[in-house]
Order: structure tokens, then sequence, then C-alpha cells
């Protein structure tokens, strides 16, 4: 239970023994032990929780077997599987780990059964001692942190991965053998060190389990090697890889080493570490010599006035001088607009063919694996590479592509003043949308192109000139690109007029002015003779004063224009009356009528009737709604009544004109329903 347990003293030894499987269940972290001895002529041991043995475990018979995956037992002194014993790992993983500040002995003699995950964490100067073979399966792996494993001239398998750690010491007598599987690495970590330590006779080998399988040796920074009379077979294509800031001891540099078996395309060993060979003042005959005809010698990292090619004595021409691998990634073009794309590339240099790409991330690119793909990103993305050359040296680059959004170009432009009075510059500008750093400008009159391309044109117009600008945005990413503007169509009219004197028939006149019209006044006299029209349009105030007046069957019409419509705007013979209007009008004369118009007001039909002989030489008949729009016309001839129907005008007041080849009468007529 958790506060109650077993104590195991300093000398006990608990067995497990008889037929039945026995099962070990505990509340604590773990069950404590001094001895362990499992002693089973049948059955297995099945622990459901974790073991720590102060002293030694002997399976002398029978299986062990947890009852749980994942446990970890550790043991301070020997652990002992005799022939008729047994370590199952196949159904349920765990983890052996050697402990403590005195020397451990591993000894698997049985026929069956083998470790997963073995961990040596011994104090410093302690060790396990291998004796006879023993292996990590089922992709188990062996982690030496701090302590000695020797293997003591034995076979060792292990299927997962070997990590070597900061005080850690692999070593292999002579006549060992260590065997690794396809792709798994052995990392000899900072502090860590592996030696293969054999003798001409009996040599140390590590090789893969099958000759076509190959695996990884890696010395990192910190961690050493140490290797004389040793065999290395079936490594991966960087060989065995000794890096930057990894040491290969002097006293065992490789000698009577053998190199054999690699990757196709790879190399048998790698150093990537600085080889300074500082310029020759002792008079040297070279810096690196190779006899014999066969395998290659890399240097990748050098540098002193003694290295390189010009100074190494290899007949054989198999020592090569790497330039280091560089890489810089492009992109043409750099920026790109929404849904288009780019050619990324590198510019390479140094290294050893053949050379690998891989691209990240794959979002948008055409492969990830050569050295130009095509990227189509959706949004702005910066792309990373990473170059390996035939040795496994990488190099690493980046780039970023903008993607710029599809904007829509536009351009609106604006008069200073519009109404303007004649023989007045007005002074147009432009507001571009999407335009660009520097947009350039068009501006046109009527259609012809006028302006120096700037964002404002000034210039005297004339009454209803149209001005129009185009602009072409320098954008990236456009659309509708040259966008034309709105077009001002230009009003030219005075501000204020003062209208005096005598308009004869059959003229008919208009006067406008965009602030005020002053009629007669100050002693002076406006006349409009019989026959004769005057049509006033001002932008706000028409002042009627004395002096003004309307003969018999004249027309005069003033109003107030809210749409900037003056004279220029009008139709010929038009009679246009809106609201605002402010108008003399005087009867027209029983006497001099040649038209009547009835009923009036009418529900929609109306007779224009003869009120003497029939006209000759034809009629035509316009009527006109408030705002001046012509709704109905008709010719007719040699009729003395003539019927027209309206059932489909609104409500509201008309204005009828009845055109003869001589005369023109007007009339007011209401429609009602």
């Amino acid at each position: 239970s958790a506060n109650y347990g077993f104590f195991p003293g300093l000398y006990s030894t608990v067995t497990f023994n008889g037929t039945a499987d026995q099962f070990l269940t505990t509340a604590c972290a773990q069950e404590d032990f001094n001895n362990l001895t499992i002693n089973k002529s049948a059955g297995k041991f099945r622990p459901s929780d974790n073991l720590q043995v102060l002293g030694d475990i002997l399976i002398s018979n029978g299986s062990w077997e947890d009852f749980v995956s994942g446990l970890s037992h550790s043991v301070y002194s020997d652990f002992t599987v005799a022939p008729t014993g047994a370590f199952l790992t196949t159904a349920v993983a765990n983890t052996v780990e050697f402990k403590g500040s005195q020397h451990s002995n591993l000894n698997y003699a049985g026929a069956t059964g083998y470790f997963r995950n073995l961990l040596v964490n011994k104090g410093i100067g302690y060790s396990v001692n291998q004796i006879g073979n023993a292996s990590c399966q089922n992709a188990g792996n062996l982690t030496v942190n701090q302590g000695y494993y020797f293997v003591n001239g034995n076979i060792l398998t292990v299927t997962g991965n070997i990590a070597v750690n900061t005080a850690g010491y692999l070593s292999l007598a002579p006549s060992s053998l260590l065997t690794l599987t396809d792709t798994k690495s052995l990392n000899v970590n900072s502090g860590g060190r592996l030696e293969l330590l054999g003798t001409s006779i009996n040599k140390a080998t590590i090789a893969a389990n099958v000759p076509t399988s190959h695996y990884n040796l890696n010395v990192n920074t910190g961690g050493s090697i140490a290797a004389d009379y040793a065999i290395f077979k079936n490594m991966g294509v960087n060989g065995i890889s000794v890096g930057a800031g990894a040491t290969v001891d002097l006293a065992h540099p490789f000698k009577g080493c053998t190199f054999q078996d690699g990757a196709a395309g790879g190399t048998l060993l790698t150093l990537n570490r600085n080889a300074d060979f500082p310029t020759n003042t002792w008079t040297g005959s070279s810096n690196v010599t190779k006899t014999p005809a066969t395998g290659h010698v890399y240097f990748l990292d050098f540098t002193g006035g003694f290295s390189g090619e010009a100074f190494d004595a290899d007949a054989n021409n198999l020592i090569d001088w790497v330039a280091p691998l560089t890489a810089t990634a492009t992109a043409t073009p750099a920026a790109v607009c929404a849904g288009s794309s780019t050619q990324l590339n590198i510019t390479r240099t140094g290294g050893v063919a053949s050379f690998t790409y891989l691209w990240s991330p794959a979002t948008g690119l055409s492969s990830t694996t050569v050295i130009n793909p095509t990227a189509t990103p959706l949004a702005t993305t910066t792309y990373f590479v990473t170059v390996t050359d035939a040795l496994g040296t990488t190099a690493t680059s980046s780039i970023l592509v903008t993607v710029n959004p599809i904007l829509p170009v536009g351009v609106s432009i604006v008069a200073s003043a519009n109404p303007s009075p004649p023989n007045t510059f007005v002074n147009f500008t432009a507001t571009p949308v999407n335009g660009g750093v520097s947009p350039s400008y068009q501006w046109k009159v009527n259609g012809n192109p006028v302006g120096t391309g700037l964002p404002s044109y000034s210039y005297k117009p004339a009454y209803h000139d149209q001005v129009t600008c185009a602009l072409t945005s320098n954008y990236a990413c456009p659309s509708g690109n040259p966008a034309t503007s709105n077009t001002i169509t230009m009003v030219i009219v005075a501000t204020n007029t003062t209208e005096t004197g005598t308009i004869p028939s059959p003229l008919d006149l208009c006067f406008d002015a965009s602030n005020t019209i002053t009629v007669a006044g100050g002693g002076s006299t406006f006349i409009v003779e019989s026959g004769a029209r005057a049509t006033m349009i001002a932008g706000v105030k028409i002042s009627y004063l004395y002096g003004t007046k309307v003969n018999p069957n004249g027309y005069m019409h003033g109003y107030i224009t809210t749409t900037n419509a003056y004279c220029g705007s009008l139709l010929p013979s038009m009679l246009t009356v809106v609201a605002g209007e402010e108008e003399v009008h005087s009867e027209l004369l029983p006497a001099t009528q040649l038209f009547t118009i009835y009923p009036n007001p009418t529900s929609g039909k109306i007779t224009i009737s003869n009120t003497g002989e029939i006209v000759s030489g034809g009629i035509r008949v316009e009527i006109f709604n408030m705002r001046g729009d012509r709704v109905f016309s008709t010719s007719y001839t040699d009729e003395r009544n003539h019927a027209i129907v309206l059932s489909d005008q609104s409500p509201g007041l008309y204005f009828v004109k009845v055109i003869t080849v001589n005369k023109v009468e007007s009339f007011k007529l209401i429609v009602t329903r």
C-alpha cells in the first residue's frame, strides 16, 4: 500500500517460484528489493509496477514478462539470465536501467527473450560489462548517459537508436561486433565517447544487421571517437561523420581501420571540422599523404597557407579539398499579383555533387525537391530551402515572395467652378483610386487630348465642353487600367446680368445668369412684343423691376434652375417650366386665338378645335410636363377638331403647344383622374 510496504534490508533475496503466474503490484512509485530471483518451473513473473533492485537480478529458471507496457526497472548490480530463463519484451515494452556507484555485469545466456530498451546511468568511473551476446529488439534503444558500457568482444545488437551522451562511454574491444538496423543512428553527443580499439588480428566492428541496410554514425559537436584496427561497414551516405567541434582521439586516429560497403553515391568518412594547415615554415614536403589507390578523403573545412590540393601528396587524386557549400534562394519576380506565379531558383557554390533540395512550405509549390520550382502562393510567403550535397553537408537559404492583391483602378474629376463665367479659367482636379506611386494622367476636352500628364488641368472652357481624364496606374496589380473618369459638361454663363430692351416678334430669346438676373428698373424697360418669347433662367434670383412689360400674345417665363441647366441646354422652341418658376404672363386675346382646347381640366381625353376656318399647311401638337419633358407629339391636316388621349399620363399641370406654319399657340392643361 501507500503507507506500508516491503523493506528489503541490506542482504535479502526475494525469490518468485512455483508454477502459476505471479503478479506484483504496489501503490508506491516503485517496489524495492535487495536481490531479486525468478526461479519458476512454469508460469511467469508479471509485475505491474516499476521495480528497483539494489543488488542483483537473476532469472535462473522461467520467464519474466511485465503485465503492462512502459515500465522502467532499475538494477544496481548484475542482471543475469540463465540458459533456462527468459526476459520477454515482445508484447510489452519496458526499460532496464543500470544505476549506482558499483560495477555491473549484464549476462544474457537465455535461449529466448531479449531486452527492449537499455539505459546506463552509472556513477562516474563505473561500468556495465557485457558477458555473452545481448540485444535490444523491437526497435529498442541503447542510451549511455553516464558510465561505461563494455561490449567485451561479444555481439551487441540494437534495432533502435544508440545515443552516447554527456559522460557516457561505449567501448568495443577486440572481436566486438555492434550491429544496427537500416536507417537507425548511433549519435555520439557532446561529452560522449565511442571507442573501437581492436588489434591487427582481432578487429572491432560496427555493421548493419544485413548487408543491404545502412545506418548513420554521427560524432556530433563535443563528442569524440577513438578507433584503431576497426571495421566500419554499411554506413549511410555520410559514412562515419565527424562533425564540426567533434574530436578524433590523436592517440587512436583511425589507425589500421577499414571503411567499406557504404551507401551508393555516398562517402565512407566525412570530417566536418576545421583542419588548419599553417604556412609551411618547417620545409615540410606535403600537408596530407594518401598512398592507397582506393577510397576518397574529403576536407570540407580547412584553413592556413599550407592547405589545399597544391600541397598534398596524392598520386591517385583521391584527396578532395571541398569549398564550403553555400546556397542563395531567388524568386523571379520577387513580387507577384494574386493568382500569378514566380520562378524560384538556387545559386549554389561549393560542396560535392550530386545535390538534393528540400523547399518548404509546400503550399503553392510545383515541387519541393527540385532546384527551381514554380511558386503560386495565395498570400505573401517566405520559402525556405535546404541544399544537401553528396557528403551530407547542408546549406540553407530563404526568399520572400510578396503577393499583391488585384485592385480596381479608378479616377474622378471635379471642376473649381461649374457653371463658370465666360472667358474664365477653370481648374480641373483628378483624384486617383489605386493609382500606384506615380500614375499618369491624360486630360481630354471634347475627346481631344490636352494637358501635360499632371493630376490637374486649367483652361477657359466653352459652353458644353466635355472634360474627362484617363488615369494610367503604375500599381503592380491593377484591373481596369487605364481608367476613365466621369464627364464634366461645362456650363458657361454670366454671374449677374441686367436685361433691358425690346424683343420683337417672332424672336424667342433666352437670358441666364448663375446668380441674379435683373430685368428693367432704374428708368429702363424690358418689353416682350406680341408673338415674341423671353425665357429667364437664374441660379439664385430673378428680379422683375418696374419697366417690365409683356404685350398681349407675348410670353415671358422665368425660373431658378436646380440642375445647372441654362439657356444652352434648352431644345429649340421648347417651353420649360419647373418648380420654383416665377412667371409674368398675359392672357391670350380671344380675337386673335386660332385654337381652343376642351375639356380643361380633363380626365385624359381632349379636343383641339379651330376657332375659325380650317388652318391649311398642317398642324403639329407638342405636350410637355412640368419638368419640360416632351411627353406627347402628333401632327394632322385639314381637321377642324382633333382628339387626343392622354390616359397614360399622371395627373398634373401640362403645357400644350399648337404649331402652324405662321404661329405657335400655348395652353396650360390640367389632367385629373
